[in-house]
């Protein structure tokens, strides 16, 4: 990284990501129509919640945090559904920023749809232990560590490939890919993957890129390996929990870069993880 591009993304990453701040761009929602499928991607501060509609059935991806939920309710009524009418929120992962609006989603009545893996996780609303991969996450870890939600218990646990429309009326599947957090989920329909934490858009432009948290490298890099050829060979966008959308083929460009260096000093370890 030359001088130039880190100077810009000192100045550019402190608004990007302080989500409990309140220091960041204004929350927008941003419309993709996929065939039948329409998803509106709700940023909340710097991560994403995705409504995923079909017809007259919506679903929601992620539920931001708990500090932006209000600003979800009033998303959802602007895009048109009122939250209580939703099929279920499906979480990719427990984390505070990904699963911290689900316990309001829960008092109204949403049917709630998350990894077993997460499951003491969300009962604590506390992330497990976060490990950086970059100076920008270094420099945001305490705050980060620190996040707290309101536990939810899920009504379904998943913890193997699962039919979507049972639980939310939409053909699609619900697929684990622990590694993230030992329950990450991906969400795949129609011709769309929502991948959650696997990893990140770019900030400054449009591509794939490492998360600012992974445990354990090697193993994430396995996953998207697998997220492209198994797990949702056929998707032609994959929605992520931060930027993006991103295409199969910016995450294969990012799969032909070496992996090491900055990232790999800050992640746990490059050995495989058990599953």
């Amino acid at each position: 990284m030359n001088i130039k591009t880190s100077l810009l993304l000192a100045a550019l990453l402190p608004a990007a990501l302080a989500a409990s701040t309140g220091c960041v761009p204004a929350n927008e929602r941003t419309v993709h129509r996929l065939g039948a499928i329409r998803v509106d991607t709700i940023r909340l501060e710097y991560a994403n919640a995705h409504l995923v509609r079909a017809g007259d059935r919506a679903f929601l991806v992620d539920s931001g945090s708990r500090e932006t939920a209000d600003a979800l309710l009033a998303e959802l009524r602007a895009a048109g559904v009122e939250p209580a009418s939703l099929r279920a929120v499906i979480l990719t992962h427990g984390h505070a920023d990904h699963a911290g609006g689900a316990a309001r989603l829960a008092a109204l009545g949403v049917p709630v749809v998350a990894g077993r893996g997460d499951r003491a996780q969300l009962a604590r609303g506390q992330n497990d232990p976060l490990c950086p991969t970059d100076d920008t996450a270094r420099d945001r870890l305490a705050v980060d560590q620190a996040a707290r939600f309101d536990p939810v218990e899920a009504d379904h646990w998943i913890d193997a490939p699962t039919p979507l429309a049972p639980l939310v009326g939409v053909e699609g599947e619900i697929v684990p890919l622990p590694g993230h957090t030992a329950g990450s989920l991906v969400v795949r329909v129609g011709d769309a993957a929502l991948v959650g934490d696997l990893f990140r858009g770019e900030i400054l432009s449009a591509g794939a890129d490492v998360h600012f948290y992974m445990c354990d490298l090697a193993d994430n890099r396995r996953d998207l390996e697998r997220l492209l050829s198994e797990v949702a060979p056929s998707a032609r966008t994959l929605f992520v929990g931060h930027f993006g959308p991103v295409t199969p083929a910016q995450l294969r460009d990012l799969l032909a870069e070496p992996w090491g260096g900055d990232r790999a000093e800050g992640a746990l370890s490059l050995e495989p993880r058990p599953r």
